[in-house]
């Protein structure tokens, strides 16, 4: 309106200069790197992995490279709370003090609560004094309501005659793949009527089935192209591919000779919300599962063996790449890929 607010004899030239003439356009440049990475640094290659370093090399092989075997850290200076994986940690340790306890459906819920609060605090004391800043205490009272949330989900999922025993907690196991040693912390492991339960504690916000976090639907716009040929896993007739080999492996490094039987697979999903915290079963997880998912650690141990890290995974959302401060127009544009296919 205040543009328009001039004599009569001038709005048509205004009109036309502001809503009709077009004004040239300029083709900006497009951005070129200063010099592109056409070197890789001779390294060693490791042994023995993690569980979580073989997931890290499903996310995406060239950033596998970069953490695992050029051992490249990136450190955040700007952090005045706990992050997600400590606050996570930080869960684990406290609900870890449940070892070898036995748990009922008659158990006092409120008894148990205030059992696992007083180990947080105890746990948060040590770590962060007792002068906590408003972010720390923020997220004390968020643990604190979580473990209330988790006694009242675990002693609810059982029968009122029913009991569970806790026979191990933060369990790390060491298990032989071709000449490679995988290593892993299995977060709990239980025995109800005989059947022996293997549980993982997630703290996501954002909880899913435990199959549907670790087995993807191929042939869709968010496949990546970088997996190795053992990472396909096909079912009936559809076609999957692993994203994650946790729980798996985890049962992987619990059957022996003696004694062949699969134990059940579980999530334990602890969000903020109170109403969602429950246990989630892997339901129906086979032999053949459990030989899909070995097959596919020996294909993502012989890439690695070939050094074999490229071709980076593109669709990898920002939020969970701690490297994109390094590529900010991707790995792609600065990066020569035929360096690291056969490393």
């Amino acid at each position: 309106r205040i543009l328009f607010q001039i004599p009569e004899d001038q709005l048509i030239d205004r009109t036309k200069s502001l809503l009709i003439d077009k004004r040239e356009k300029h083709n900006a440049e497009s951005h070129q790197p200063a010099w592109i990475i056409n070197q890789s640094i001779p390294c060693p290659l490791p042994k023995r992995f993690s569980v979580t370093k073989l997931n890290d090399y499903l996310l995406c092989p060239f950033r596998f490279y970069l953490k695992h075997i050029l051992k490249l850290q990136i450190e955040n200076y700007d952090d005045r709370e706990m992050s997600a994986s400590t606050f996570g940690s930080l869960f684990h340790k406290v609900v870890a003090q449940l070892k070898g306890k036995k748990l009922s459906g008659s158990m006092d819920i409120a008894k148990l609560a205030n059992e696992l609060k007083g180990y947080a605090e105890k746990a948060i004391q040590r770590d962060y004094g007792f002068n906590l800043s408003f972010a720390l205490q923020i997220q004390k009272e968020n643990l604190l309501d979580r473990l209330t949330a988790f006694a009242q989900s675990q002693i609810e999922s059982l029968q009122p005659n029913q009991s569970l025993e806790i026979m191990d907690a933060e369990k790390a196991f060491s298990i032989k793949i071709d000449e490679f040693t995988i290593k892993g912390t299995i977060d709990r492991i239980d025995l109800m009527n005989g059947q022996k339960r293997i549980i993982d504690y997630k703290t996501s916000n954002s909880p899913k089935p435990p199959r549907n976090t670790h087995l993807l639907s191929a042939k869709t716009k968010k496949e990546p192209t970088h997996l190795p040929e053992e990472a396909y896993y096909t079912l009936g007739d559809k076609t999957y591919y692993w994203s994650n080999l946790q729980l798996p492996l985890y049962c992987y490094s619990e059957v022996t000779e003696e004694n062949k039987e699969l134990p059940e697979l579980y999530y334990y999903n602890v969000p903020k919300s109170a109403e969602k915290t429950t246990l989630a079963l892997w339901e129906n997880f086979s032999q053949e599962d459990l030989d899909s998912a070995r097959e596919c650690a020996k294909g993502i141990l012989k890439c690695i063996k070939k050094g074999k890290f490229w071709p980076p995974n593109e669709q990898l959302d920002r939020r969970m790449d701690e490297f994109t401060d390094l590529f900010p127009d991707g790995i792609k544009k600065v990066v020569d890929g035929s360096k690291f296919k056969n490393y």
